[in-house]
């Protein structure tokens, strides 16, 4: 019979982790703070060319798989976005395309009165101060309103 022998490993980081020094909490959070605002331009470029491809797709006349898919994408991608830069409500928005998207599953069968509210609601809600805290309520309400009436529909 052989003995086993414990060889003890050595985590580097644990051990960087518990060793002193380093940033504290505060520090560390108001240097991501200021990293994430010199992206701020970048990202909401980024969401703006997501809008524009999802308003052009879905205006197209001629509807194909692979546009389908690029809008799925590009809400998917605002969804992500949205939230880190103060859009939340842009992110619902477009997490309820999503949804919308998903349920439906082609163009086909994506009800275009349902598309072209959310479409249209992603265009208001890229700039929130334009709009009253009634207004940006109302929107939501109503695509939550167009997103309980399709899933029922898809049934």
């Amino acid at each position: 019979m052989t003995a086993v022998r414990h060889i003890p490993y050595k985590n580097r980081l644990a051990k960087l982790v518990q060793a002193p020094g380093g940033k504290r909490i505060g520090d560390a959070l108001n240097d991501a703070k200021a990293n994430l605002a010199e992206l701020t331009d970048i990202c909401l470029a980024e969401i703006d060319r997501a809008i524009a491809a999802v308003q052009a797709a879905s205006a197209a006349e001629t509807k194909t798989a692979e546009t389908f898919d690029e809008v799925y994408a590009a809400s998917n991608e605002m969804t992500g976005l949205a939230g880190l830069f103060g859009r939340e409500d842009l992110g619902k928005a477009a997490h309820s395309l999503c949804e919308l998207l998903d349920r439906s599953g082609s163009w086909e069968r994506c009800p275009p009165v349902a598309l072209k509210v959310h479409v249209d609601s992603l265009a208001l809600l890229r700039h929130p101060d334009a709009l009253s805290p009634m207004e940006l309520a109302a929107i939501l309400g109503g695509l939550e309103k167009v997103a309980r009436k399709t899933a029922r529909a898809a049934e």
